[in-house]
Order: C-alpha cells, then sequence, then structure tokens
C-alpha cells in the first residue's frame, strides 16, 4: 500500500481568507481594466516621445516601471518576499521604533505646512489657525472625501466583513500591535486633515471649484506632498523588496518627500509651469523650513537648554544644519558622508543610534563583554533588558523597548527629575532625555 506523507494543517481564520481573497480579486478585476489602458496609452509611439523630448527618457522609463509595478502579478510578487524571515524582522524594528511614541505624532504634524506652497502662505495660515479654533467641524468636513475615509480606515466598502475579522480572536494579536501604532495614524490624519482644510477652502472660495473638483485636487495634491502608500509616491529604492533598502529609507519618508517637493519645484519651473517666485518658495520652504522645524520637534533638548540654562550653541548647530543639510539622507550612502562631514565641520560628532539589523549583535557584544570581566554576574541589569526588549521588538512587533524607556520615566518622577521622566513619555530617548536635563 502507497504511504503517503501527512501535510500538516495550519488552522486560520476562514473569514480572514475570504476576505483577502474578495481583495485579490477585487484587485485584479479594477488593475487589469486600468492597466491596459495606461499601457496603451502611454506605450504609444507619439507620447513616448513627447515625455521623453520634455522629461527625458529616464524619466519616461521610470514612469513605465511604476506602472509595471501596480500589476497584480508584481504586487503578489512583493507581497511574497515580504513574508520571508528577514523582511519580517525588518518590519517589526521599523514598527517598534516608531510606534506607541507621541513624538511620532508630533514630527507627523509639522507636515501640515505642505499644502502651504500651494497658495499664499497668509491665507493657508489664516485658514489653519481656524481649523484648530474648529476641530470638530474641520474634520467632520474634510471625512466626507472617500479618499480620506478608505486612508483612515472607515466608511470603506468591507467595513462590515471588516469588523468581524478585526473582532474574532484569530485577529487578536494584530489588534494589540494596531493599538500601538495609533500614533501614526493620529500624525497622519492631522498633517492631512488640518493642513489640507485650508487648501480645499481656497480652492472652493477662491479658485471657484465646486466641493467635488476640490477634493479631487486635493487628493492629488495629498499623493504629492503627503507621502501615501501608492506605489507611485515612492522611489525605486523605497519599492524595492531589498530588506536593506526598505530598513534605512523606512526611516528617510520625510527627508525624501521634502526632497521630492524641492525637485519638483525645480522641474516645474525648468518646464515654465510655474514662476521662479513659487520655485524659491517652494524650494525654501522643504529644504530649509520644514527641516528646521522637524529638526526643533525631534532634538528639543536644543532649545529646552538655550530656553532653561541659556546654552544656544546647540541651537545655532541645529539651525545652521537645517540651511545646509538640503535633505541629503534621502540619497543612500553619499547623503550619510555629506552629514558627517557637516557635523565634523560643526564639531558635532556622528551618534550612532543603532536603529535596525545591527542592534541586537551589538547588545550580543555589550552582553559578551561585561560577562568576560566578572562573568555573568557582572552583566548590568540595564543590559540584559536592553537585549531582551530588543529581541522582543525583532521578533513579535511589541515595541517593548519603547514600553520599558516610557516606564521607566516613573522612576525619574520618583527622584524628582520631571523634566527626564516627561521627555520619556512623549517617545524621547534616554539620551535626549539626559540632554534635555542638562546631565550630558
Amino acid at each position: 500500500m502507497k504511504q503517503h506523507a501527512k501535510i500538516p494543517v495550519k488552522l486560520t481564520n476562514p473569514l480572514q481568507t475570504l476576505f483577502n481573497h474578495i481583495e485579490k480579486a477585487n484587485a485584479l478585476i479594477l488593475l487589469e481594466d486600468k492597466l491596459t489602458k495606461l499601457n496603451k496609452v502611454f506605450k504609444d509611439r507619439s507620447v513616448a516621445v513627447a515625455i521623453s523630448e520634455k522629461y527625458g527618457t529616464e524619466a519616461y522609463e521610470s514612469f513605465l516601471r511604476q506602472i509595471a509595478d501596480c500589476s497584480y502579478t508584481n504586487r503578489a510578487q512583493r507581497l511574497g518576499a515580504l513574508d520571508s524571515v528577514l523582511n519580517k524582522i525588518v518590519n517589526n524594528i521599523i514598527g517598534t521604533t516608531i510606534t506607541l511614541k507621541p513624538k511620532i505624532t508630533v514630527t507627523q504634524l509639522v507636515s501640515v505646512i505642505n499644502f502651504a506652497d500651494k497658495m499664499p502662505s497668509a491665507l493657508w495660515f489664516g485658514g489653519f489657525l481656524q481649523c484648530l479654533l474648529t476641530p470638530r467641524k474641520t474634520i467632520k468636513f474634510m471625512m466626507q472625501n472617500d479618499y480620506l475615509k478608505q486612508r483612515f480606515g472607515s466608511g470603506s466598502q468591507n467595513e462590515a466583513l471588516a469588523r468581524i475579522v478585526e473582532t474574532s480572536r484569530f485577529a487578536k494579536s494584530k489588534k494589540f500591535i494596531d493599538f500601538f501604532s495609533l500614533n501614526v495614524k493620529l500624525g497622519d490624519m492631522g498633517a492631512i486633515i488640518f493642513g489640507g482644510k485650508p487648501y480645499v477652502d481656497y480652492l472652493i472660495n477662491t479658485k471657484g471649484m465646486s466641493r467635488e473638483d476640490a477634493f479631487k485636487e486635493f487628493v492629488l495634491e495629498v499623493s504629492r506632498a503627503q507621502q501615501a502608500a501608492t506605489t507611485s509616491s515612492l522611489s525605486e529604492f523605497q519599492r524595492s523588496n531589498n530588506p536593506i533598502f526598505r530598513l534605512y529609507y523606512a526611516f528617510q519618508n520625510t527627508t525624501n518627500q521634502y526632497f521630492r517637493k524641492a525637485a519638483d519645484a525645480i522641474i516645474a519651473r525648468a518646464n515654465g509651469d510655474i514662476s521662479s517666485g513659487q520655485m524659491i518658495k517652494t524650494v525654501l520652504i522643504y529644504t530649509v523650513f520644514n527641516n528646521f522645524l522637524y529638526r526643533m520637534v525631534a532634538n528639543p533638548y536644543v532649545w529646552i537648554l538655550g530656553l532653561a540654562a541659556g546654552e544656544w550653541e546647540e541651537f545655532a548647530n541645529e539651525a545652521v544644519m537645517s540651511v545646509f543639510d538640503l535633505n541629503s539622507q534621502s540619497i543612500i550612502f553619499i547623503g550619510s558622508i555629506y552629514q558627517a562631514i557637516l557635523n565634523a565641520l560643526l564639531e558635532k560628532p556622528v551618534l550612532n543610534s543603532a536603529k535596525g539589523l545591527d542592534k541586537i549583535p551589538r547588545d550580543i557584544n555589550k552582553l559578551i563583554l561585561e560577562a568576560q570581566k566578572d562573568g555573568l554576574e557582572g552583566i548590568e541589569l540595564d543590559t540584559w533588558l536592553n537585549a531582551m526588549t530588543d529581541i522582543t521588538d525583532a521578533t513579535t512587533g511589541i515595541p517593548a523597548s519603547t514600553i520599558v524607556n516610557m516606564g521607566s520615566s516613573a522612576i525619574d518622577f520618583y527622584e524628582g527629575e520631571t523634566g527626564k521622566g516627561v521627555m520619556k513619555l512623549l517617545g524621547y530617548s534616554d539620551y535626549q532625555a539626559r540632554k534635555a536635563a542638562g546631565e550630558d
């Protein structure tokens, strides 16, 4: 009698499986029709020549690759690649670095100004203040837009089915992780809704557009200004399946966004689409002003030290870096070298933040070095804790290191170091908290 190998049965949520199949079938049907039309139009010889003459052959070929990357086959390949062990670890590292921390919400909110270059700055600022005074009204108005409903996960056609899936016992861990990423979602919502409302009002009241047309123009600008997950808004490196590229560019989204907006403005001026004044305004916003705001939010100790102790040297260094940074970190390796030279000229050390795949090896290195001195008993508690939380981050996607760092604020409050405690609660590192307290 022929023996058959036993195939283990993997139990999954049937509703989740059904939901995935519906989504895939829907994507296949919609994409096939749209991509066929796009290929017919843009592969036409006259269209290809016109685009190549105005923007260059490389730009045209890159555009065709973007269309190809939107195909269902390529999307499936990318999703398959993301299932690899290394990519899962990379996903967890990226997620745990940004989740739970209120400071990430604040840094994202800097992007509210990304709509200001599309209208008179004073008009945008006045509209933005009005939005802050009437937040409920602002959110209610903007959430009438189907794109925002879809982006922020409410009102979609599969909402009822998704709700069933999410409340099933199979989805508990995902729901748990989604809770930790709420800060990222809130920052994204705040930047787009409160920054975009003045722009929509401007299109309706000043440009005379209907609400429907204004929202369409708004959605186009969101894709350009607030980098979405859509393939067309990502660079080729960001679309790469290579985990190293993904890990590097995951922390450069803001820089890439600013670099792209400034480059778009220069190209638009060269093509005669905008005036020199508009180009200068946009370039200054995205290479200097936004850069300065982001640095002030990401490294608040530089101005806290100035206000509290009159030590403005580090603030001045950050201000100089804002002018000469030029979003250079968006260019892999070369940008890092440029940053290192800038820091050296300002006599600033290049801090090794240990973000990424090298985090755990460094923990192991420290454990061994301390154990070599006095055995296992000689290993500091902090070293054990850092190693365990970093491993938890990478293997589960739960931000254990952030939880421990924020939890340690209780000790700071108990010891009367309120400033350090508040900084940690906001998601800043122990180093940044100590800097703000003037300890380092």
